[in-house]
């Protein structure tokens, strides 16, 4: 059964990725905690195809749920590169967006929208 991610598949999902070493060491217990903080608060239960009303805490967390975790806190983590929200390169800046994309993609089908 699938379960939400622990810091150590963070830890292997993310060394792949072109993070340092200290970088990691220092953020990422934060960054994991905050991010399967946020995911969690975001998605709705019961939307999951595995989601048994007669046992509500037993469930199979969906993959792009797992995957939106890692996603979240890897945007966490090298976003001090860019406090500002830019990120600077040679002879030019680009913006970031506070709202991620893929994020948004991979958690969308599983939330439900609110108002405004």
């Amino acid at each position: 059964m699938a379960t939400w991610p622990d810091i150590a598949d963070l830890e292997t999902w993310l060394s792949g990725q072109s993070i340092s070493t200290k970088t990691l060491n220092d953020q990422l217990p934060f960054a994991f905690a905050a991010a399967l903080e946020v995911v969690q608060g975001d998605v709705d239960v019961t939307l999951f195809p595995t989601y048994n009303a007669a046992a509500p805490t037993v469930y199979d967390v969906p993959h792009r749920l797992r995957l939106a975790v890692f996603v979240f806190a890897h945007k966490m983590v090298t976003r001090a590169d860019s406090p500002s929200g830019v990120i600077g390169f040679a002879d030019f800046a680009i913006r970031v967006s506070q709202e991620d994309p893929d994020y948004l993609k991979l958690v969308g089908k599983y939330t439900i929208p609110g108002m405004a």
